[in-house]
């Protein structure tokens, strides 16, 4: 892992419950996709999402390749989203697991609408509702997220899959 750093990112109100957390062009340099850095400093991603909690952007290197991580999964806060320096797209890897590098989207940009769906639709049922039920609620998940973003299910399994698999199970039901 290298030691560069950024000072905070700036939340920022939009319209509605959102804040979005922009982050420093200059954390963002070693990006070489143009489209995804400006993303990235002038949008920025969602900060309300249980799947993702921002953080200062960084330097990382995970499986010889150079990353900036953007964020932790809101999940367990074990494993970090990460921006691919040579093609812009979102991986997941682990800073204290030898769990390798997964894909999760193509860009920032996809991975922001992802979890904007993912959002929306939360909860996923109840506690009444059927194991059939919540698979049908996943599957049609699954097609939005893909409709989004071609690549979401590249990986199997991966970020996505994994997901949609707590979904059917009636993680992310309301209590």
């Amino acid at each position: 892992m290298h030691a560069a750093t950024a000072r905070k990112g700036d939340m920022v109100g939009v319209s509605g419950p959102e804040s979005r957390f922009r982050y420093e062009e200059s954390a963002l340099s070693s990006i070489r996709d143009q489209p995804a850095r400006d993303f990235l400093s002038q949008r920025g991603l969602s900060s309300g999402n249980p799947l993702f909690t921002p953080t200062d952007a960084r330097s990382h290197t995970a499986s010889g390749r150079d990353f900036i991580i953007i964020g932790q999964d809101g999940a367990d806060d074990v494993e970090v989203f990460c921006v691919d320096a040579a093609t812009g797209e979102v991986v997941i890897t682990s800073l204290t697991l030898d769990a390798g590098v997964g894909h999760v989207n193509a860009s920032p940009q996809a991975f922001d609408r992802c979890l904007a769906e993912f959002r929306r639709r939360c909860p996923y049922g109840d506690r009444g509702t059927s194991r059939e039920d919540l698979e049908t609620i996943s599957a049609d998940l699954g097609r939005a997220l893909v409709a989004i973003d071609a690549s979401t299910f590249d990986e199997d399994p991966g970020y996505w899959h994994n997901l949609l698999h707590d979904v059917a199970i009636g993680d992310y039901a309301a209590e």
